[in-house]
């Protein structure tokens, strides 16, 4: 018999579920939204995207693909209500599929806007060697280094997390 330790709260699952919902359908729906908003005096200009203006139909289809398992991922999780050692194993086949897609999408170039700080000089709002020029390269490039490290960090460690979830026993 499971332990009260292994109980998955369904809340947490819901929750992932809007959560990668939300994340991943930025690039799909809205990504024209995410990014640098540019004011001149107060007044907003535009906006330069973090993302690649130019997705391929490929890189949609692996967002897309990528949410499916995330969510069938929880969906599954809300189904057992227990993490048990085939839960983990499932987390870690879907998690093992998300990272090589991840990787390949983010080493190949496909998400960001290789072009933000040219779109951001272009735009008028700012010049290179101004402080402002500056502080957004070297945000852009913090942000473009972790981000993808921080995707696999907690991939890996939701893979660890459920194996020692289903190995707890009542003590």
């Amino acid at each position: 018999m499971p332990s009260e330790k292994q109980k998955i709260k369904p809340f947490d699952s819901i929750i992932g579920i809007v959560i990668y919902s939300v994340i991943l359908m930025i690039p799909v729906f809205s990504k024209e939204y995410f990014g640098v908003w540019l004011f001149d005096e107060d007044k907003f200009v535009g906006i330069v995207p973090f993302l690649t203006g130019n997705m391929d139909q490929l890189t949609y289809v692996l967002l897309l693909f990528i949410l499916g398992l995330w969510i069938l991922k929880d969906g599954i999780k809300l189904f057992y209500e227990r993490m048990t050692n085939f839960l983990a194993s499932s987390i870690t086949v879907m998690n093992s599929f998300s990272l090589v897609i991840i990787l390949y999408l983010f080493l190949k170039g496909k998400i960001w806007n290789e072009n933000l700080m040219k779109d951001a000089v272009n735009s008028g709002t700012v010049t290179i060697g101004s402080d402002a020029y500056t502080v957004l390269q070297k945000a852009w490039e913090q942000s473009t280094f972790w981000f993808p490290i921080l995707l696999v960090i907690g991939l890996v460690a939701e893979i660890l997390w459920s194996f020692l979830k289903a190995n707890k026993t009542e003590e």
